[in-house]
């Protein structure tokens, strides 16, 4: 008798999971474990927005702020393809959600390299909205030099 290995302990590269981003073949990785959720897209409760848009990405912070219930936690273990390989992390990958100004952005917490102690590059922070007062302060005397006009056409043509 042969012992077989697990397909679950296949080590798969970030590069790999990236090409699995289209409807027909949907990978992920959640908390470096990488999932094919292809045969799940038309069961998901959430639709399938969600699983499309982490498709070939680390959708680690998308999963976990969702807060999945332990019963979708189970369901998930069935899809486990694999891990990603060593040296294979979430900057590799970094997910659409993971804009500074999505509500999925952290540094990068549940990533191999920052449980190694070495944080992952940091996304920078996003610029500075763009000052406006100036333009404020012009739309405001425009819009008082029309009114003080209309008051004195008012005043010489309604008397």
């Amino acid at each position: 008798m042969t012992d077989k290995k697990d397909k679950s302990d296949r080590l798969i590269t970030a590069d790999e999971v990236k090409r699995h981003n289209t409807r027909k073949s949907v990978w992920m990785v959640i908390r470096n474990d990488v999932y094919d959720v292809t045969s799940y897209i038309d069961e998901h409760p959430g639709g399938e927005d969600p699983l499309l848009e982490a498709a070939g990405q680390d959708a680690t912070i998308a999963f976990e702020d969702i807060g999945h219930s332990e019963d979708a936690r189970t369901i998930m273990k069935k899809y486990k393809i694999g891990r990603l390989a060593p040296g294979e992390s979430c900057c590799k990958m970094r997910a659409k959600v993971w804009r500074p100004s999505s509500v999925y952005h952290r540094n990068c917490t549940e990533c191999e390299a920052s449980r190694r102690g070495k944080p992952c590059r940091p996304t920078p922070p996003p610029p500075p909205p763009p000052d406006n007062r100036g333009s404020r302060l012009k739309w405001a005397l425009l819009a008082l030099g029309a009114a003080i006009l209309i008051g004195i056409a008012y005043k010489k043509y309604a008397t």
